[in-house]
């Protein structure tokens, strides 16, 4: 029996084993990708069965590789990458993880693969077909997937957790900060910048003058006084 969507479904099939009928019912993909792979071990499709039965083919209890799965073999299992400590028998310490990574391309890309360059353009240290972008500097955001793209280049960008010793800034407060090369956003008093009023700031008009002089001109272009203050 064919569905509305393409797919093909089997039900009722009969398979005589000794004296009894067991009732099989098996739910198939897409039957283009079936007709291209015959052989093919193609995922079934969830949709037409039952929900009881949908229940039971849904993977469940997947473990959490964001904050690491240990393996057999020693090594940890992250998102993308698995990751095999120096010493297993020395614990790391404690440590509260930072929202934000300061990375430095500190090795040419001349010579790399290019999927090493194309991770690096990504994470905004290459740029073009050009290989001299030695020092090039991004922040970056402290999650799996870009933590991920870091191990992998992690033999030419050098990565510095980025905290705050004076304090968060506000968001009223994002003037006079500076962010240093070991990661640290610490305050600079000449790195403020000052407000310099020039001649033409103080000629120019305000927003709401302008808006009421052109609607002052387009009711009566002709009749409209220049010289006559809105």
């Amino acid at each position: 029996m064919t569905s509305p969507s393409g797919s093909i479904v089997f039900a009722g099939a009969l398979w005589r084993g000794g004296c009894a009928a067991i009732t099989r019912r098996l739910v198939s993909t897409s039957a283009p990708l079936q007709r291209r792979f015959p052989r093919a071990k193609l995922p079934p499709n969830r949709d037409l069965l039952p929900r009881s039965e949908r229940m039971a083919v849904a993977v469940t209890d997947k473990p959490d590789s964001s904050r690491g799965v240990p393996r057999p073999d020693g090594g940890i299992q992250y998102h993308g990458f698995i990751y095999y400590p120096r010493f297993p028998d020395r614990p790391d310490p404690p440590v509260t993880p930072a929202k934000l990574h300061r990375i430095q391309l500190i090795a040419p890309l001349q010579g790399q693969p290019y999927w090493i360059k194309d991770t690096c353009r990504q994470l905004g240290l290459h740029e073009g077909r050009s290989t001299r972008t030695v020092g090039a500097v991004n922040v970056v955001k402290n999650i799996p997937e870009v933590n991920a793209m870091l191990y992998t280049v992690k033999h030419v960008i050098r990565v510095d957790p980025i905290t705050f010793p004076d304090g968060q800034p506000a968001n009223d407060d994002l003037d006079g900060w500076q962010l240093l090369e070991d990661g640290r956003v610490v305050r600079n008093a000449a790195m403020r910048v000052t407000p310099v009023v020039t001649e033409y700031d103080r000629l120019k008009l305000a927003p709401a003058t302008v808006r009421e002089r052109l609607r002052l001109r387009w009711i009566k272009p002709f009749s409209l006084d220049e010289k006559r203050t809105v």
